[in-house]
């Protein structure tokens, strides 16, 4: 944002912000024109990997998580009706008197790899798939350094399939995996009638939009909507919403067979 523009952004759930630097306060709930709900429509949400200069007014917020996120030094994270979360997130929480809910603070997050998301090269006029790598006891925001080959890895849309709502089955979508391909789902409602099933490691499965992955009213009974075969390693799902149909699923998404020690 420009220097001293406030954000406003008053959200209920589904509504994560990512990447973003905020050169002013970032306000989640506020006046929207009287009544009971004249501190807006505010019971919880995400922010992650975020700079947000001149901190974050939580405000009438029922529950929020903050996640990896810093403020400027002399900001603070203030206020919140229930409970606030802050995971390896930089700054001072400060609750408000006569303040109900309470704040907790997690110094650093044990273990994380952050979304993979796209970017635009203007000079080689290329798309390509940003897959940034796991990080340990992480603190703040790591976006900074993504120029580093060590930190983010560069791919390609040579190997990346970008599927299409209504064009793009469960099939085709599984035969590009089994090229070797990352999946991107442009926004849409992807209607299944098999699982997609990832079984190559290193894989990514990123929805745009929220891109929705919905079993087919004429779709068999399901063990899985999405299902990673077990041993692989480095399989990011991430972006999207996996809904079930009239005849069922034993799950969602299904991650392995084996139990786990």
């Amino acid at each position: 944002t420009a220097p001293g523009r406030n954000i406003f952004y008053f959200v209920s759930q589904a509504s994560p912000l990512r990447k973003v630097h905020i050169q002013g306060q970032l306000r989640l709930t506020g006046p929207v024109g009287g009544g009971v709900y004249d501190w807006g429509y505010a019971s919880g949400g995400f922010t992650a990997d975020s700079k947000i200069d001149g901190g974050v007014e939580f405000g009438g917020q029922q529950q929020y998580c903050t996640r990896n996120s810093e403020i400027g030094s002399d900001a603070v994270y203030a206020g919140g009706a229930w409970s606030n979360v802050l995971i390896g997130s930089k700054g001072v929480y400060k609750s408000q008197p006569g303040q109900a809910g309470k704040g907790t603070v997690i110094e650093s997050t044990e273990r994380i790899a952050e979304k993979p998301y796209i970017t635009y090269d203007v000079d080689e006029n290329k798309y390509y798939l940003m897959i940034p790598s796991v990080e340990l006891a992480k603190s703040g925001i790591s976006w900074e350094k993504y120029s580093s080959g060590d930190v983010v890895e560069k791919v390609d849309f040579e190997n990346v399939y970008v599927a299409e709502a209504g064009v793009s089955t469960a099939a085709m979508i599984n035969a590009k995996i089994a090229e070797g391909k990352h999946i991107v789902l442009t926004p849409g409602i992807y209607k299944i009638t098999e699982p997609i099933v990832i079984g190559k490691s290193n894989t990514v499965l990123l929805g745009l939009g929220l891109a929705t992955v919905q079993q087919a009213d004429e779709a068999p009974y399901m063990e899985s909507l999405i299902f990673v075969q077990d041993g692989l390693e480095d399989v990011r799902i991430a972006g999207l919403m996996v809904q079930g149909g009239p005849t069922g699923s034993n799950a969602l998404i299904k991650w392995g067979t084996r139990k786990s020690g």
